[in-house]
């Protein structure tokens, strides 16, 4: 008997009769023999496909088994939706489809926009951000991060989803399933649904690996340059400046074959990657034979650490010399031919070329007098130290967040960027420092200094000071000779 499914024409292998008028007999003719067949044919093969299309609409191949009554079911099914809940899985199956996202954060960006442009709903936006603030604060997302997220579909139910006649949407539906993002170097914090459909987070800390560096060598163009070559990163040299920022005019007094020394630790991660540097616990700098040296000490009792020089003074003054990195001297106090008025007039502050956007720090610890627009000075600040000493920076792009009238700020810290507005022909800082009410020249003026270690807090420090020269002298840095009198 030929296969009902065979694509071979049974009229080739059987032709048909010749067609005759024999009389009307209780006989069925060949062609009439044919003609039935080809009907059963045709109903098979309908059948078939009706059982095919019904499998692709209730479930995948599979899920009927030799020996179901899948007839019966598949034939009630429209009445019986219950068949299809028994014969599908259930919803809280493995998850069939996962899609995976990372984005990045952007200006303007909130983790749940980005949750939500990475395919979750609102809702699941809202629930992952309550979860996720047990470990980390959402406002203080970064551009550049970077956030890792998993969304699942799952074959649900044609009845329990609601359309027991018909085909599920073309286009299944996408729920949160897991989200990562990184917090810190050294720890990730997890968003993962749970069973019931709420969300739980946790957080992951990895062990970095902390080991002693030291970075040396000479300055052949500039400083930021060959420390970077040394393998001091980015961070610790823009410390190292500030360090010696006091003290240090790093557009004067930084020449060809002076030296540099930093001790730091650097945190490395399982992979032996450098993840993070450590604060500079030594640092020098040889200028023109002279050897300046800063250590880092906390003395007893105190909360906070701070850097004292080879004799116990520590490094801090009221005010710093220079109060950005990276910058180029370009014009000092006194008189001058005005780039822009055209006649000499006196220049009553010190001028630092600089990229637009170059953070300004603040000179000292004060309280903001000024924040805001001042004629030709464009956006301004001034900063009241104490009783005598005043700062001012001119020409900024923008004031960094929190800044206005009456704002506490600590020396060091960003209080605005580098621009060109009000009379300015370039970007570039315009530093003034006032005393007693008078403008006077930042770069000759002697500042008062911090205090010095007394007693057994000097003892302390000269026996800590003396453990690091024993490190770097470990590490093939050169002894350094000194006698203390008052050990």
């Amino acid at each position: 008997m030929n296969d009902p499914f065979s694509q071979t024409s049974n009229r080739d292998t059987h032709p048909a009769a010749p067609e005759t008028h024999a009389p009307v007999t209780g006989r069925f003719t060949g062609r009439q023999i044919f003609a039935g067949m080809g009907l059963l044919i045709i109903s098979g093969v309908l059948c078939v496909n009706a059982q095919i299309d019904l499998i692709r609409q209730f479930g995948q191949p599979g899920l009927f088994q030799a020996g179901d009554a899948m007839d019966s079911d598949l034939l009630d099914a429209q009445s019986r939706p219950d068949v299809l809940s028994r014969q599908l899985p259930p919803p809280d199956a493995a998850a069939e489809n996962m899609r995976s996202a990372t984005l990045v954060v952007e200006r303007g960006d909130t983790l749940q926009k980005m949750i939500r442009r990475g395919g979750a709903s609102a809702a699941e936006a809202e629930a992952a951000v309550t979860a996720i603030r047990a470990y980390f604060d959402p406002r203080k997302l970064q551009i550049n991060q970077e956030i890792s997220l998993t969304l699942e579909s799952r074959k649900m139910p044609i009845a329990a989803a609601g359309y027991p006649h018909g085909a599920p949407p073309a286009k299944p539906l996408m729920r949160l399933s897991h989200l990562t993002i990184q917090t810190d170097v050294d720890r990730f914090v997890t968003v993962t649904r749970q069973r019931d459909g709420s969300f739980s987070a946790d957080e992951i800390i990895t062990e970095l690996l902390s080991r002693p560096t030291l970075a040396q060598g000479t300055i052949d163009s500039n400083l930021f340059t060959a420390a970077r070559k040394a393998g001091a990163s980015a961070d610790t040299v823009v410390e190292l400046i500030r360090l010696f920022s006091f003290d240090v005019d790093f557009q004067r007094d930084i020449r060809r074959g002076d030296g540099f020394e930093i001790l730091f630790d650097q945190e490395h991660d399982y992979n032996g990657e450098v993840a993070r540097a450590g604060p500079i616990r030594y640092a020098s700098l040889t200028l023109s034979g002279k050897r300046k040296e800063l250590f880092r000490f906390q003395p007893p009792g105190e909360p906070d650490a701070d850097y004292f020089d080879e004799n116990g003074k520590t490094a801090r003054k009221a005010l710093m010399k220079t109060p950005i990195d990276g910058a180029r001297l370009s014009s000092g106090f006194g008189p001058r031919k005005h780039p822009i008025l055209g006649y000499t007039r006196m220049h009553k502050g010190t001028d630092f070329a600089a990229p637009r956007g170059t953070p300004i720090m603040a000179a000292g610890n004060g309280t903001v007098e000024i924040a805001g627009r001042n004629g030709g000075y464009g956006n301004y600040i001034r900063i009241r130290h104490n009783g005598q000493y005043k700062t001012a920076y001119a020409h900024l792009s923008k004031f960094a967040q929190g800044i206005r009238k009456g704002a506490r700020v600590r020396q060091g810290q960003t209080i605005g960027y580098v621009g060109s507005t009000g009379r300015s022909t370039g970007p570039h800082l315009h530093y003034e420092v006032h005393f007693n009410g008078k403008q006077v020249n930042s770069r000759t003026l002697k500042l008062p200094t911090g205090r010095s270690l007394q007693d057994s807090a000097l003892v302390a420090f000269h026996r800590a000071r003396d453990e690091i020269a024993q490190e770097r002298i470990a590490m093939g840095a050169r002894p350094v000779q000194r006698a203390d009198a008052d050990d």
